[in-house]
């Protein structure tokens, strides 16, 4: 029998990507900014940035050694191996495609063997376009999507797709809806699933 398919995001779901990212920022353009400050999802509200300077910031860091300090969320290892004795696991992330290599060494080093296909749904991330995370769970036919962002949230469960919402900083103003839950560590999530 085929197990259920879960979709799981990549940066600040699986890997604590942000404040890593952060860091490398401050560092290259001289802020001080904290992770505290991004209570919203948008990079202009704070960092007072166009998209495209951001998509810069972000494929200059993806360039540099900094990327390597990159960690698993807390207890994503232990857990998400759980998981896949249960579920098919997919990693379903916004990254450019064009990001892909380093991505597939960050997966081959922290979780080697344990996801089925990492789907790239970059729209405007990248130069080229792939489908949005919406569609791929679709047409993944995944029963669950866990993510970060608060607005991939609200677009997968008006496509039917329910989330669980890993608990940051930039989603905490984010309104209550019936299928998006809200889970503060890989255990609770475990806990969540194990319901099912």
């Amino acid at each position: 029998m085929a197990k259920p398919k879960i979709g799981i995001d990549f940066d600040d779901v699986i890997m604590d990507t942000f404040p890593e990212f952060l860091t490398f920022c401050n560092e290259r353009h001289g802020e001080s900014f904290r992770v505290e400050e991004f209570t919203s999802f948008g990079y202009d509200e704070v960092w007072k940035i166009s998209k495209s300077e951001f998509i810069e910031r972000f494929t200059a860091f993806d360039n540099s050694e900094a990327k390597k300090k990159i960690q698993p969320m807390c207890g994503a290892q232990k857990v998400i191996t759980k998981l896949a004795e249960r579920y098919e696991l997919h990693i379903v992330t916004a990254r450019p495609v064009e990001i892909s290599q380093s991505t597939h060494e960050v997966i081959n080093e922290f979780f080697s063997g344990i996801f089925q296909e990492v789907h790239f749904c970059s729209s405007d991330n990248g130069a080229v376009y792939h489908r949005p995370k919406p569609l791929a769970c679709k047409e993944i036919g995944v029963i669950v999507h866990i993510d970060d962002q608060p607005e991939t949230a609200k677009a997968c469960v008006q496509e039917g797709v329910p989330v669980l919402l890993f608990d940051r900083t930039w989603n905490r103003s984010a309104p209550a809806h019936d299928s998006i839950t809200r889970a503060h560590s890989w255990d609770e999530i475990f806990q969540i699933l194990c319901q099912k």
